[in-house]
C-alpha cells in the first residue's frame, strides 16, 4: 500500500512538474523595445482616437513623436512575435503581376491592439516563384503564431503610414501600421551577425538620406560624394564577411528599403 500511495504521489509531483515548465515555455519574453513600444501605446492611444478632430490631430503629432524615439531605438524589429490575421492577393493579371497582402496583429491583451500590414507588387509569374515573402506564407495559415522582422514604413515627412482605418472610433482600437516583412516564419529568424545587419541597415538609410537632400538642394554634389564615399566604404568592408544566411537577409533588407525610399512620395498619412 505504501508503495503505492508513493507511486501515486510521484507521478501527481510528475505531473505538476510538466505542466510548471509547459507553462514557463508558453510565457512570451518581449524584447525590450517590444515592451517599451506596446506599453507606450496601450497606456496613451486613447489621446488619438478623439471625435474632436483638432484635439485628435494635436495628440496625434505628440503620440507620433514620442513612438518614432521608441522606434527609432530599435529601427528594424527583430524576432517580434504576432498571429497572422489576413493574407490576400486583391489584384492579380494575366501577365503574372500580383499585389499580395500580409496582416500581423500582435494580439494583444489591453486597450489598443497593433497590427503591422505588408503590401508588395510582385510583377511576373518568374518573380512569384522567387518571392521569399511569398513562399513563407505557402507554408502558413491565417491564426499561425509567427516571428517576425522588418521595419515601420514612413512618408515623406518622417511620419508613420497608418491603415485608415486606424482612426476608427470603435471599441477595439486597432492601430494598423505599413510596414515591411524581412523575415517571417514560425520559428525564431537566425542571424549569425545582427551588428553587422544593423551598420548595414544604416548604411543604407543613410544613403537614401543624403540623396534626398542633394535633391532638395540642402547639400552640394561635394558633399553627397563624400558622404556617399564613406558610407560604401563600410558596406564595402562588411558585405564580404557576411554568411550566406545573413546576405540573404541583408539583400531582403536592402530591397524593402529601397522600395520605402522611392515610394516615398505621400505628403500626409493615409
Amino acid at each position: 500500500m505504501k508503495k503505492t500511495s508513493l507511486v501515486v504521489i510521484s507521478i501527481v509531483f510528475l505531473f505538476i512538474a510538466c505542466n510548471s515548465i509547459k507553462q514557463k515555455k508558453e510565457v512570451l519574453i518581449l524584447e525590450p523595445q517590444e515592451e517599451r513600444m506596446i506599453s507606450y501605446i496601450n497606456n496613451n492611444y486613447y489621446l488619438i482616437f478623439n471625435e474632436n478632430e483638432v484635439k485628435a490631430k494635436d495628440a496625434l503629432d505628440q503620440y507620433d513623436k514620442s513612438l518614432k524615439n521608441i522606434v527609432d531605438s530599435c529601427r528594424l524589429f527583430h524576432n517580434w512575435r504576432g498571429v497572422i490575421s489576413s493574407i490576400e492577393i486583391p489584384v492579380e493579371s494575366p501577365d503574372g503581376h500580383i499585389l499580395l497582402k500580409v496582416n500581423i496583429e500582435l494580439g494583444l491583451k489591453g486597450n489598443c491592439n497593433i497590427s503591422f500590414n505588408h503590401e508588395e507588387d510582385i510583377y511576373s509569374k518568374k518573380e512569384v516563384d522567387s518571392s521569399y515573402i511569398y513562399n513563407q506564407l505557402k507554408q502558413l495559415e491565417i491564426g499561425d503564431t509567427v516571428y517576425f522582422d522588418g521595419f515601420m514604413l514612413r512618408d515623406i515627412k518622417n511620419n508613420f503610414i497608418y491603415n485608415p482605418d486606424s482612426f476608427d472610433v470603435h471599441p477595439h482600437n486597432i492601430l494598423n501600421f505599413q510596414f515591411y516583412i524581412v523575415s517571417l516564419s514560425k520559428e525564431k529568424s537566425i542571424i549569425d551577425d545582427f551588428e553587422k545587419i544593423k551598420i548595414l541597415e544604416s548604411s543604407c538609410r543613410n544613403s537614401y538620406k543624403y540623396l534626398r537632400l542633394k535633391t532638395n538642394g540642402v547639400i552640394t554634389n561635394v558633399q553627397l560624394n563624400k558622404y556617399t564615399e564613406e558610407i560604401g566604404s563600410t558596406y564595402e568592408a562588411l558585405k564580404p564577411t557576411l554568411t550566406k544566411r545573413d546576405s540573404l537577409y541583408s539583400n531582403r533588407l536592402f530591397h524593402y528599403l529601397f522600395w520605402e525610399h522611392t515610394n516615398r512620395k505621400y505628403d500626409v498619412k493615409y
